[in-house]
């Protein structure tokens, strides 16, 4: 299984917009550490919290399992 970065970003903004957001309520990313994410294709817990947390804060649902790929 793989994590779907690349929506998972896009469905917060954009790289710029979330890097923006998640250092406003503390939890400050470059948009070159969002780029990491999405080339990785993985997201540490951590920020997976933070993630959840601006989520919260934004009324918009973030369900992990969403961004949950398998792999053939």
């Amino acid at each position: 299984m793989i994590l779907d970065t690349k929506t998972l970003v896009r469905d917060f903004g954009s790289v710029s917009k979330l890097s923006r957001q998640l250092t406003e309520i503390g939890h400050p990313i470059t948009a070159d550490g969002i780029q990491k994410w999405r080339r990785r294709g993985t997201i540490a817990g951590k920020w997976l919290v933070a993630l959840s947390t601006l989520a919260r804060e934004r009324n918009q649902r973030f369900d992990l399992s969403e961004y949950i790929k398998e792999v053939a």
